[in-house]
């Protein structure tokens, strides 16, 4: 499930001494047994005035960092602008 940052989040970050990266938007982390790579990407509409232009749907692939956990890899991904409707 999505998770948002708050400034009360990272508020208590830096008052624990933690270093981050200020980020504005939402993520969701995934857990990925030995052997396997997950990748996500985030499916964007193109606006209507563009739409002779480009194609009515582009895909991006969404920023992530990476931890090791045993043999597992936790990856949480970042989505910078999440639609408001969705």
């Amino acid at each position: 499930m999505f998770s948002e940052f708050t400034n009360e989040e990272t508020k208590h970050n830096l008052e624990r001494g933690v270093k981050m990266d200020i980020t504005q938007g939402k993520h969701f982390s995934i857990t990925d047994p030995k052997g396997i790579n997950t990748v996500i990407y985030q499916v964007n509409e193109t606006e209507k005035e563009y739409l002779k232009e480009y194609p009515k749907y582009t895909v991006e692939r969404l920023d992530f960092t990476t931890e090791l956990r045993g043999d597992a890899t936790r990856k949480t991904y970042f989505v910078d602008e999440p639609s408001p409707e969705r």
